[in-house]
């Protein structure tokens, strides 16, 4: 069976970005064959989700509010554009920045593949997106809003920035980390919610750091426990978690990199093994590796270097032995092998072009 690497990225100029569209390879042998550049309607094709059940790709639009259905032929790797429809309305916060509009940054597909989630940013919501009976992926009135700090100087426009929508891994919890940023008056915090139906229950919320701008999460194996990195802070949050309840215990705070000097995180990943966690530390331009210990904390093991400059997106290949950084300021996706005794990421020498690249999703 084929195997191949899809690319989003930026574009705008409003991003100082470089990006043409998305960028498609064929993987042989752990090495990549660049097949074409996609173009793509609107700016910013940063997030990508692959829909196995009916072979197509979901396209949202950092900084936009549109989401696209492409179809995908994985015969040769062709992709086949169908339709675009809109994330949703523009939140009314008079504080927001108008470039970012609704700034889509996470999709998902819910675990029955019956629908379509979209956290948008900057609106301060999740769209739950339905198909029709052609399977295309049409417009929603559904969302669930994130409200953010009680102000009466923000009436009903207050928000928090929902940054991911995530499913746990029995499929009976949403878990949703949201961003306190200012503008809004948000709150810093992981949103849980129990499925019920087509109805998502909000059953708990882990207020997280104030200013940490929690980012994104990610679950253990075992189900046990979960790894919330914090953009701002420079640190990951780890919860344990109840599968009966939703609900998250703070267990610990560590920051991701024992330095003084500045810098963000972008992304975390996790072995397969549960062992091993991994985030990407923007500026610092580094990749820190945890050990996870058997009662689900971290220990900061080691750093390494990125390849490039400023890994915003990071993920391991389908069989774990490989980690891909994508370096958005240097034009790069850089490869690593994975040492399955220690979880050192050791250079195999692959350096592949790519132009302000943000995402890397594997068909």
């Amino acid at each position: 069976m084929k195997q191949y690497a899809l690319t989003g990225c930026r574009t705008s100029e409003f991003r100082n970005a470089r990006g043409k569209g998305i960028e498609v390879y064929e993987v042989v042998n752990n090495q990549w064959q660049h097949l074409y550049t996609m173009s793509v309607p609107f700016d910013n094709p940063s997030w990508l989700t692959f829909d196995d059940k009916r072979q197509q790709l979901y396209v949202i639009y950092g900084d936009g509010e549109k989401v696209s259905q492409f179809k995908f032929n994985k015969q040769n790797g062709q992709l086949s554009y169908i339709n675009s429809v809109t994330t949703g309305p523009r939140h009314p916060n008079k504080d927001l920045q108008p470039e970012r509009r609704n700034n889509p940054v996470c999709s998902c597909l819910t675990p029955d593949a019956q629908h379509l989630l979209i956290a948008n940013h900057e609106g301060g919501n999740i769209a739950i997106l339905n198909f029709d009976v052609d399977n295309n992926v049409v417009s929603t009135d559904k969302f669930i809003f994130i409200p953010g700090k009680q102000d009466p100087s923000y009436q009903d426009k207050s928000l928090s920035r929902p940054h991911q929508t995530l499913f746990n891994n029995s499929g009976k919890f949403m878990l949703v980390p949201n961003q306190g940023r200012k503008a809004g008056n948000g709150i810093d915090m992981v949103q849980v919610y129990k499925i019920v139906g087509d109805d998502y229950q909000l059953v708990h919320i882990a207020i997280t750091t104030e200013g940490c701008w929690s980012r994104h999460i990610c679950l253990h194996p075992s189900n046990k426990f979960i790894y919330c990195v914090n953009e701002l802070d420079c640190t990951v949050t780890v919860f344990s978690f109840n599968d009966e309840t939703g609900e998250l215990k703070q267990l610990q705070e560590i920051k991701t990199l024992d330095i003084n000097s500045k810098y963000d995180v972008s992304e975390i990943q996790l072995h397969q093994n549960g062992k091993f966690l991994y985030v990407s530390n923007r500026i610092h331009n580094s990749i820190s590796l945890f050990y996870v210990q058997t009662d689900g904390t971290l220990k900061l093991q080691k750093w390494f270097e990125s390849g490039g400059k400023t890994p915003r997106f990071t993920t391991l290949s389908p069989d774990n032995k490989y980690f891909y950084i994508a370096n958005e300021d240097s034009d790069n996706i850089v490869q690593l092998k994975v040492n399955p005794d220690n979880g050192y990421l050791e250079p195999t020498g692959t350096i592949i072009a790519n132009k302000s690249p943000t995402f890397i999703c594997f068909i």
